[in-house]
This record gives structure tokens, C-alpha cells and sequence, in this order.
């Protein structure tokens, strides 16, 4: 019994759950912003519940794909942090590599079976989904799965921004609102960035062995240097001030002020880790952490903006 509950553990550990919030975030702050905009749907409860569990189970099938095909690297990383170079499970031998792929095509298998259950139930309701489902798919299952392995090809870091981000957070929103407009298109940009700024902060300690597995990630592409200042602080800054055009859009000079309020910690720290350890890269794990956390508030902010309408007026 002792045997099978390590085994039990270890799985969680791979299934890298923390790692769900780059995506729920933006689904779920799609779902609140349509709501408290004043939208509803029919068979609200099942929509929802449809829209969320696929939106998991695309991510954790991602994440078991990537820790299957990114084995060799992950067992030549030597800088691994909390939030890179794998969950370690498979390349410290915990679990067998094929663990991954077996657990990839079970989440894979319940997809398709949610898909099937959504096409005989609400497909006419919300026909898009379908679509969304399969972009998500091509986007996200093959990050680091062949044929497309879009880690390896200076793509990756852009579709997951893409993928998690602007189509998280607008496939909520129509899950909802029963439409795609503009106005959700610039809702999903601050995510979508600092999505991207995730995935990009997280390649930095893997760079040695990611050139040796010959990935061709932004971070090997440019360097780690020249990615953080020239790619990752831009990405940052740009979702501040988005962020801030948001609040004036949103709820004019109160919610410019209240997104300033949300954006200056995120440039301040993000700021002085890079005057301090760009050279040498020191307490990187702590930007990656933080990184995590500001993909969060930038996701809620458009509801946070609205609720904040909705209660003042």
C-alpha cells in the first residue's frame, strides 16, 4: 500500500498542476468578464463546466506530452528550477518514461469523449467550440510532439501565448456571450503576453540543454541576455500598458488608476531583478514564480475592471 501511494504522489508530481493556472486564468476570467457584462447562456452550468474541463485536459495533455519528448533534455538539465526542466519524475526515474505518453493518451482518450458528448448536447448552441477545441489541439498537444514540435522551431513560446491566452480567455467569453468581438480580443492580450513571458522565462535555465537537444527556442535563438531584455521586459511593459488603456476603456480615469495600482509592482520587481541578475541570472526562480503570479492578475483584471463598474454604478 506504501509502494502504491508513492506511485500515486509521483503522479501528481508529474502531472505539474500548478502549471493548469497559464489557462484556467484566462478561461475563467473570460467566463466572469461575459457574465458580470450582463450575457447569459443556456445550460449555463453544463457550458461552463464543458469549457473548463476541456481547457484542462488539452493543458495536462500538453504537459504530459512535453515531459515524454523532452526526456533527453530534461536528463541532460543540470540548472533545473521549480518551474523548468520538467517535473523531474520520468528523468530521475521515478516513473518510467513511458509514463508520460501512457498518461498523455488516457487525458487524450477523455478529450475525445468530451468532444463526442458536446457534439450530441450543445454543439448547436455553441458551435465554435468545436473550433476552438481543435486549434487548441494543433497549438498546445504538439508543442513538443511531432510533427510539428513547435518548441524546437522559434514557435512555441508565441501559439502557447496565442493557444492559452487570447483563445482562453476568448473561447470564455463566447462560452457566455455567444460572440467574438474586438473588445474580448484586447480582454486576452495582457495573458496572452505574460503567457509568453512564462514560457520564455522558463527556457532561460534550460538553454545548455536545450542546445544540445538542438531546440530552437527563442531563448537559443537570441540568448539568454538579449531574451530578457530585448523579448522579456518589453513583453512585461506591454502588458502594463495595456493593461492600463483597458481601465481607461473599461471604466475611464477610476479603472486607469486601479490598473496602475495592479501594474506598478509587476514593473518595479520585474525591473530590479533585471538590473541586478541579468548578467549572471541569480534567483531566476523567483521571476519565474512571479511571473506566474502577474499572468494571473493581468488574466483578472478585465473582470476585476468590470466588477468594480458593476458595484460603483
Amino acid at each position: 500500500m506504501g509502494e502504491f501511494k508513492k506511485k500515486i504522489i509521483e503522479f501528481i508530481k508529474l502531472s505539474r498542476l500548478p502549471f493548469q493556472e497559464p489557462i484556467l486564468a484566462p478561461v475563467i476570467s473570460g467566463i466572469l468578464t461575459a457574465y458580470f457584462m450582463g450575457y447569459r447562456v443556456k445550460n449555463l452550468f453544463l457550458v461552463i463546466f464543458l469549457v473548463i474541463f476541456v481547457a484542462y485536459l488539452i493543458e495536462q495533455a500538453t504537459l504530459y506530452l512535453n515531459e515524454f519528448f523532452d526526456y533527453e533534455g530534461d536528463v541532460l538539465n543540470k540548472n533545473y528550477t521549480k518551474f523548468s526542466g520538467g517535473s523531474r519524475i520520468l528523468s530521475e526515474g521515478s516513473l518510467s518514461k513511458n509514463a508520460g505518453f501512457l498518461a498523455a493518451i488516457v487525458t487524450i482518450s477523455i478529450l475525445i469523449i468530451i468532444g463526442i458528448f458536446y457534439l450530441f448536447t450543445i454543439y448547436n448552441l455553441r458551435p465554435l467550440f468545436l473550433l476552438y477545441g481543435i486549434i487548441g489541439v494543433i497549438l498546445g498537444l504538439f508543442y513538443s510532439a511531432p510533427p510539428f514540435k513547435w518548441a524546437y522551431r522559434g514557435v512555441g513560446e508565441i501559439f502557447i501565448g496565442i493557444a492559452f491566452g487570447i483563445m482562453g480567455f476568448t473561447v470564455g467569453f463566447y462560452a457566455i456571450s455567444d460572440h467574438i468581438s474586438l473588445l474580448s480580443f484586447l480582454f486576452s492580450v495582457p495573458s496572452a503576453l505574460t503567457v509568453f513571458a512564462i514560457i520564455l522565462i522558463n527556457e532561460v535555465p534550460d538553454y545548455d540543454s536545450d542546445i544540445i537537444v538542438k531546440k530552437k527556442n527563442l531563448v537559443v535563438r537570441f540568448g539568454r541576455e538579449k531574451s530578457i531584455l530585448y523579448i522579456y521586459f518589453p513583453a512585461m511593459i506591454f502588458t502594463a500598458l495595456i493593461s492600463m488603456l483597458l481601465g481607461f476603456l473599461i471604466f475611464g480615469i477610476i479603472g486607469f488608476v486601479f490598473s496602475i495600482i495592479l501594474m506598478i509592482p509587476m514593473i518595479f520587481i520585474t525591473s530590479k531583478w533585471i538590473i541586478k541578475h541579468v548578467k549572471n541570472f541569480e534567483k531566476i526562480e523567483d521571476m519565474q514564480k512571479y511571473t506566474i503570479f502577474y499572468n494571473f492578475i493581468a488574466s483578472f483584471i478585465p473582470t476585476a475592471l468590470i466588477m468594480l463598474k458593476v458595484l460603483i454604478i
